[in-house]
């Protein structure tokens, strides 16, 4: 068993989905006051200290991004992804084409995805982004 030493329990649903991914036979529970730890159970102690007084989306990225670093340093293992689980990734890197960082190396570092994900999610991306333009066009077109 795997028990997460967080200060602040709104991040429990992220540390458990990274910490299966990178621990996928083991099961996760938040450490409480009340828990029994045995000899064969692992404390991972997730720091939340960087998450105050930022908003609410980037206390989650950072609390994800610290942790994933933390159990890639741990373990050596690269998640494909980097830290995004449970979302789309395609979803995140439209957002930062849409607005203006088109430039590859800043979705490498944000998200910490392997280079031939990012490479693949931004070029799909500029294809998708493309078409939309043509499609609204001809839709526009269409209605005038």
């Amino acid at each position: 068993m795997i028990y997460v030493d967080l200060r602040n329990s709104d991040f429990y649903d992220d540390a458990q989905v990274l910490i299966k991914s990178f621990y996928p036979r083991m099961q996760t529970s938040l450490l409480k006051d009340d828990s029994r730890l045995t000899d064969e159970d692992t404390v991972i102690y997730a720091d939340t200290s960087m998450c105050e007084g930022v908003s609410k989306k980037e206390a989650h990225d950072r609390f994800k991004k610290n942790l994933y670093l933390k159990l890639q340093g741990d373990t050596g293992k690269n998640l494909p992804w980097g830290y995004l689980t449970g979302v789309r990734p395609s979803k995140i890197a439209y957002s930062m084409l849409e607005a203006g960082n088109s430039d590859e190396e800043n979705l490498k570092k944000s998200i910490l995805c392997l280079m031939i994900k990012q490479n693949l999610q931004c070029r799909s991306q500029r294809q998708r982004k493309r078409f939309l333009k043509t499609l609204i066009i001809q839709m526009v077109t269409v209605f005038t």
